[in-house]
C-alpha cells in the first residue's frame, strides 16, 4: 500500500526504539509519520493537529493510550480518526476497555513490518476519508455586491 505524503499519522509510544521502528515502516510506505514518546505532549498535539490515523501504546505514564483514545473521541480535531492500540497483551478486559473508548484496531507486539502493513491496509479507507475531510480545497468565486441607495 503506498499512500500520498499528505497522509499524516501520529505514533505515540514511550519506547523510543519501537516508536522509531513504526515511524520508519510508515515513512517507507509513503506516510508522513510523526512519533511522540511523551503522552502528555501527545495529548496536546492531538487537540491541536489533525491526523488521518493514530497509533497509541496502551501502557505509558499517564495519560495512557486508553485515556488518550477517550480524550480524542470526546473533543478536538481527531474525534473520528482511526485509532490503533499498540500492546503486548491479549487481555480481553483491556481490549474491551479500548473498544469502549473508541479504539478501532490492535497492533500486537512484537511489531513487524508485515503486521503493521496489514493494519494499514485495513484502515486505508477510513484514513483516506479522514484525509479528505481535513483537506483544504481552494474555491474561486466571482461575487458582486449591489448596494441600494435610498
Amino acid at each position: 500500500m503506498t499512500t500520498t505524503m499528505s497522509t499524516k499519522v501520529l505514533v505515540v509510544e514511550d519506547s523510543l526504539a519501537l516508536c522509531e521502528l513504526i515511524r520508519e515502516i510508515l515513512i517507507a510506505d509513503g506516510i508522513d509519520a510523526r512519533g511522540i514518546t511523551d503522552s502528555t505532549q501527545a495529548a496536546s498535539c492531538l487537540m491541536e493537529e489533525k491526523f488521518e490515523a493514530v497509533f497509541l501504546d496502551v501502557h505509558m505514564p499517564p495519560p495512557d493510550g486508553i485515556e488518550l483514545a477517550r480524550q480524542m473521541r470526546s473533543a478536538g480535531p481527531n474525534q473520528s480518526t482511526p485509532i490503533v492500540i499498540i500492546t503486548g497483551e491479549k487481555d480481553p478486559g483491556l481490549m474491551a476497555r479500548a473498544f469502549q473508548v473508541g479504539a478501532n484496531l490492535f497492533l500486537f507486539k512484537p511489531v513487524d513490518r508485515m503486521r503493521l502493513l496489514r493494519i494499514l491496509r485495513i484502515i486505508q479507507e477510513p484514513m483516506e476519508r479522514e484525509r479528505k475531510r481535513s483537506q483544504r480545497v481552494k474555491v474561486d468565486r466571482n461575487v458582486s455586491v449591489k448596494s441600494g441607495q435610498g
